[in-house]
């Protein structure tokens, strides 16, 4: 379980690296990234495995901090390392969940296809078939 200490420290850590910025010219290069996490492994005494899956749950739980923050919710995030984190917006733009692209077809759809209305009271699986139906029968 990544500490607060082992979080802070790995962030710094890794923010010295270009393991994380597909960017960096020398990204693809898997000698020099394997070389950067070894040097982080080292840094916060950490194994190197277990500095890539810590990296990877932070990063994680930051894009998902961040997509919260984007579909309206009006409080700072509160998690201890969001302000640490953000420097790796730049470096991950946020994609379209599925959710998102299910609520984005169903907006798309409701005016394409009358359906009195009752588009909206579909499950998500009721909304497919009504759509696949719908397509098919063009």
């Amino acid at each position: 379980m990544c500490t607060e200490v082992d979080g802070a420290q790995l962030i710094e850590s890794i923010k010295k690296k270009p393991v994380y910025n597909k960017k960096h010219k020398h990204y693809k290069c898997n000698d020099l990234k394997k070389n950067c996490w070894i040097k982080v492994s080292v840094e916060v005494d950490i194994p190197v495995e277990d500095c890539k899956r810590l990296w990877r749950n932070l990063t994680g739980t930051f894009n998902k901090e961040r997509r919260l923050q984007l579909v309206g919710s009006t409080a700072k995030s509160d998690w201890k390392y969001y302000d640490q984190m953000s420097f790796f917006s730049e470096y991950s733009p946020l994609r379209k969940t599925v959710k998102d692209r299910t609520k984005a077809n169903r907006n798309k759809h409701r005016d394409a296809f009358s359906h009195s209305g009752k588009i909206d009271d579909l499950d998500e699986e009721e909304f497919f078939n009504y759509i696949f139906r719908s397509i098919a029968s063009c």
